[in-house]
């Protein structure tokens, strides 16, 4: 891997942002969509870590923020290191993450959705977390989509997701499309050892994320999304698929759901490409003498 190219890095960083931005927005709750806009847990700034930093190897209080200051196993040469500033530790990392995240978002939507702590562990444990269960909302990274679910009745009497559900989506899912894919590489090559920091504290050691990234992409690229009409039931509060085999999917999975069938194509095409993309990128280095 040490020989992973920046077309390599730069698959991987909009895959991260992508992922996260996709997981986090959309608020699933237990597999279970939420109705009642009062039944969100709030998030703040203020909400305790939901994480706990692993202790550095005692030999090496800090080894891995100090290896974040040289070029990442990942890394190639840049001509222009020389200008860049070193980079932060983890623990020091939110407010220029931020406001790199601002440069290629736009400051309102960072300002709007981003919650300003933890964020690049937060951004780890929530793709980390996409194939299996949802995690609580204290870890992620952004707040959710407050508005509440849209159903509807159809013929037959059944409760189904409403095609109208998806347009609460639509806006995001366009500047999702747009996003500028250079800008995106360039933040996630400069940040890179510090994903790997916060990844190996979720109990990885010496692990890097970019092979997880890889799983995470496939496992939600390759869903095959079940066609519309979507039957819900609703054994109390919330509404839960009538389908069991739906209902035991990842949280992920239920996420391309929930947008609808045509966002749910447009994210997962992005999403495809990024993994060929990265793909290609890591047979090229290994090719090389």
């Amino acid at each position: 891997m040490a020989k992973t190219s920046k077309l390599a890095l730069s698959a991987a960083g909009v895959a991260i942002l992508l992922l996260l931005a996709v997981a986090s927005w959309f608020y699933w709750a237990d597999g279970r969509v939420v109705v009642p806009p009062s039944a969100h847990e709030s998030l703040s700034s203020s909400a305790p870590p939901a994480f706990t930093a692993a202790p550095a190897p005692a030999s090496t209080p800090d080894a891995a923020d100090a290896q974040a200051q040289t070029p990442s196993a990942f890394s190639e040469p840049d001509a222009t290191a020389a200008t860049v500033a070193p980079l932060p530790s983890l623990a020091d990392s939110d407010i220029p993450m931020r406001a790199a995240l601002a440069d290629v978002f736009g400051a309102p939507p960072v300002e709007a959705f981003l919650i300003p702590d933890h964020v690049i562990r937060r951004l780890v444990v929530t793709v980390n977390s996409l194939d299996g269960e949802p995690i609580a909302l204290k870890q992620r990274a952004t707040i959710h989509v407050g508005e509440p679910l849209v159903v509807a009745v159809d013929q037959q009497g059944q409760t189904v997701l409403s095609a109208d559900n998806a347009e609460r989506y639509d806006a995001f899912v366009s500047a999702l499309d747009a996003v500028d894919v250079g800008a995106l590489a360039r933040l996630y090559r400069r940040y890179a050892p510090l994903f790997d920091r916060a990844y190996q504290e979720q109990g990885y050691p010496q692990a890097q994320f970019l092979p997880r990234l890889l799983d995470v992409l496939d496992h939600l690229s390759g869903f095959a999304v079940p066609a519309e009409p979507i039957v819900l039931a609703r054994p109390k509060v919330l509404y839960t698929f009538a389908d069991v085999r739906l209902e035991r999917l990842s949280w992920g999975r239920k996420i391309l759901i929930r947008v609808g069938d045509a966002h749910a194509r447009t994210i997962q095409r992005k999403l495809a490409a990024l993994a060929e993309a990265l793909r290609a990128a890591d047979a090229a280095a290994s090719s090389r003498p």
